[in-house]
């Protein structure tokens, strides 16, 4: 997993109930709302990572993914300015909270365990209270000031490791991650005869069952995304094989236009090593291909099942209006 997003990747294994790392978030009744989400605060919009909530006490979280050790103050204070009515006038309220009026919003900053006296003294130095998890191979921690209904805790499992990945990239990652993700659903849909792929598909499936709680801008951006990975792939080895296809009322989509399968049965295996490795060169990996590299994996492995897409009109905009901070 990218050490990047483990720390969101830890909040959505706290808050879920499925046996697959820590559950302290949804044992204090917490659940997932959002992800990606804008909430109007002061000094300006912020991007929420996570939105958490619960009833009785009627309370949301504000969750802020910190991969790094730096704090960027401008977001910061927009998290600790942050009321019910920016998240409100955002559509970001749950359903259950809708006509509530003593709604509590608090932000909540989750980090790796290295840097956690790190974003500790930063938030410190700009005089901002907000509660801080930290989290790491079997390991999660949260205190500081702390709303009514959420409780400080410290869980430790060795055996536990880090957190289940359930999200693979976001619109933060390196154009190669989308690079390689597509490249698989490419080849899965060339194995059962397909000639297209639809980028809503592949951005769904690099985000598997919480596509649904990804904003309609994110998940927008995403596939923005994945079309200029689909974009480079198709100036680069892959040219002549794949078309990056699309517009206003197309939806977003590779075409393969030359397949390894109309080739000779005899030949058609050879073929699809080539495409393997003309990918990993797109990728900017030496030596062999990605297929020799996974030795563990075959082609029938990249025959995937990807869940249909539904209507999605979007302009595919890339980027957003949200102040990023380097975390490195």
């Amino acid at each position: 997993m990218d050490a990047r997003l483990v720390p969101v990747n830890a909040v959505l294994a706290l808050v879920a109930r499925d046996g697959g790392w820590f559950e302290n978030l949804s044992q204090q009744g917490f659940r997932l709302h959002a992800l990606e989400l804008d909430v109007q605060s002061t000094p300006g919009v912020i991007r929420v990572d996570v939105l958490l909530y619960r009833t009785d006490p009627d309370v949301i979280l504000l969750v802020e993914n910190k991969s790094g050790r730096n704090v960027e103050e401008r977001q910061a204070r927009g998290y600790a300015a942050a009321e019910l009515t920016g998240v409100r006038s955002r559509g970001g309220v749950p359903n259950e909270l809708m006509g509530r009026p003593d709604v509590l919003v608090r932000p909540l900053y989750v980090c790796l365990e290295e840097h956690r006296e790190d974003i500790v003294r930063s938030l410190a130095a700009l005089e901002v209270e907000t509660s801080i998890l930290s989290v790491g191979a079997g390991r999660a921690q949260l205190d500081g000031p702390v709303p009514p209904g959420l409780t400080p805790f410290e869980s430790v499992d060795a055996r536990l490791g880090l957190p289940p990945v359930r999200i693979r990239v976001d619109a933060e990652s390196p154009i190669e991650e989308f690079m390689a993700i597509l490249v698989q659903c490419v080849v899965a849909a060339d194995v059962r005869g397909e000639q297209h792929v639809d980028l809503v598909d592949v951005a769904r499936g690099a985000f598997q069952g919480h596509w649904v709680h990804l904003s309609v801008q994110a998940q927008r951006e995403l596939v923005g995304r994945f079309q200029k990975a689909a974009g480079q792939l198709s100036r680069g080895e892959l040219r002549g094989l794949i078309r990056v296809e699309g517009s206003a009322t197309v939806t977003a989509r590779v075409a393969i236009v030359d397949s390894p399968a109309l080739a000779d049965p005899r030949g058609a295996p050879q073929r699809w090593q080539s495409l393997m490795r003309k990918a990993a060169r797109d990728l900017g990996r030496d030596g062999p291909s990605i297929v020799e590299r996974q030795a563990q994996m075959s082609i029938d492995d990249f025959a995937i099942d990807v869940a249909p897409a539904e209507d999605f009109e979007a302009d595919l905009p890339i980027g957003d209006d949200r102040d990023t901070a380097d975390d490195a």
